[in-house]
């Protein structure tokens, strides 16, 4: 009973000591709650700033400069470098052919024959290639007439005038053919006819097709000369020199060589042949053959006749 009793009283006891401390602590507070509290500080009133819009100062652009694109001139399409139909059979027959030469309408036999060209061979001086077919036939067997053929140092040319040669080779300024002066008139046999103006003048074009074109030349000279000793007098110094020795101006000639070679060509001319606007540029075709008769009708063995034509297309 007296143990119940205590454990009351420590209860009770200890409930007061509970509720005192709980009772302070509500004290404590209330203090602080009861002071008047400073007013927070004002929030000062926000003046809108202005901040004025950029004036935009222009940016001036050019207007620009049309530069039209240049017109390209057109590249020509050059058309390949062939044999052409009409000669290749002849080709490929011998390729030594480089032409064909036909003055139709002369005496018969016509003057209507292909042409060849060779070349001498430096490691063979002694042989005389370049006059392979003086006495040899287009089959390159003996024969008395020959072929006609091309001076070494001439250039018949590749390719074609409307291309200006573009990719091959242009003619050189005189081309010289040789020729037998056979007794019926084959080969150049009856070149000698020309000496007569009228002759000349009824028969003055002749055509020459190189293996890729076809062109046309006129006579413009025909003249007597002679093969010339080398211990015989030259002088270049005259026009009409009595010793032109045209055989040696064949290939491409310079300018005063030109002037020289044509100005003997007009002075030495038989056939009294008019010639118009001929100068240096312009392409020749010599024609010349072995022997010829002289004033006086004898045969000189050692003579020349020589015909010159001007390409005029």
């Amino acid at each position: 009973m007296k143990a119940d009793t205590f454990l009351v009283k420590k209860i009770i006891k200890t409930s007061k000591t509970l509720f005192l401390a709980f009772a302070g602590i509500a004290a404590v507070a209330l203090s602080g709650c009861g002071k008047e509290m400073s007013s927070p500080a004002p929030i000062p009133a926000l003046t809108p700033t202005f901040t004025p819009t950029p004036t935009l100062t222009p940016t001036f652009t050019p207007t620009p400069t049309y530069t039209p694109i240049p017109t390209q001139t057109p590249v020509p399409t050059l058309r390949p470098i062939e044999v052409s139909e009409e000669m290749r059979g002849l080709y490929e027959l011998n390729n030594d052919v480089i032409g064909y030469i036909s003055m139709k309408g002369t005496k018969q036999p016509e003057i209507d024959y292909p042409v060849v060209q060779t070349f001498d061979d430096p490691t063979t001086p002694d042989v005389d290639e370049s006059q392979y077919y003086l006495k040899r036939g287009l089959d390159k067997q003996k024969l008395e007439r020959g072929t006609l053929f091309m001076d070494q140092n001439s250039e018949s040319g590749v390719g074609y005038k409307e291309d200006s040669y573009a990719g091959g080779v242009k003619p050189s300024t005189v081309m010289m053919i040789y020729g037998h002066n056979m007794k019926k008139g084959m080969m150049f046999g009856y070149l000698y006819l020309f000496l007569k103006h009228d002759y000349a003048m009824e028969h003055r074009y002749i055509q020459y097709k190189t293996l890729y074109e076809q062109r046309t030349y006129m006579v413009i000279s025909v003249f007597r000369s002679h093969v010339f000793y080398a211990s015989q007098e030259m002088n270049y110094s005259k026009t009409n020199d009595p010793f032109f020795k045209y055989y040696k101006f064949t290939g491409d000639i310079d300018k005063e060589s030109f002037e020289y070679w044509y100005a003997n060509v007009c002075s030495h001319d038989m056939a009294d042949l008019p010639r118009h606007n001929v100068r240096y540029g312009d392409e020749f075709l010599v024609l010349s053959t072995c022997g010829s008769e002289d004033e006086y009708g004898n045969y000189n063995d050692m003579g020349r006749v020589c015909l010159v034509a001007v390409r005029i297309d």
